[in-house]
């Protein structure tokens, strides 16, 4: 594996929305992309754009696993991101104001 493999830009948008749909997977199964772009209000091509970026940026081990026809179920990888998540974005919101960078704001709508 290539340094360039992990060489992705996330924003803290894009780790919003993918710990909230994995958030929602987890409690909800099945239909949990088209749920959380109707929570947050944004187009379900959105967030799996942002899914995409965030598991390449995590070494692109996808964050759902196929379980035959009847939907998905979250990967050990997508389990340590939900898991892990939370204080992720909890240290960016702290952090990125003390370096001067544009303040990281609220939290997107829950």
């Amino acid at each position: 594996m290539s340094t360039n493999d992990y060489d992705v830009r996330v924003s803290y948008r894009d780790l919003w929305l993918a710990w909230k749909v994995l958030d929602n997977a987890a409690e909800q199964g099945r239909g949990a992309v088209r749920r959380a772009a109707r929570t947050q209000r944004v187009d379900p091509a959105r967030i799996s754009r942002a899914l995409d970026r965030v598991e390449s940026a995590f070494g692109g081990e996808p964050f759902f696993v196929m379980v035959a026809r009847r939907g998905t179920k979250l990967s050990a990888a997508g389990k340590r991101f939900l898991n892990g998540a939370p204080r992720m974005l909890d240290a960016w919101a702290e952090l990125h104001p003390q370096l001067g960078l544009v303040d990281a704001g609220d939290r997107p709508g829950d």
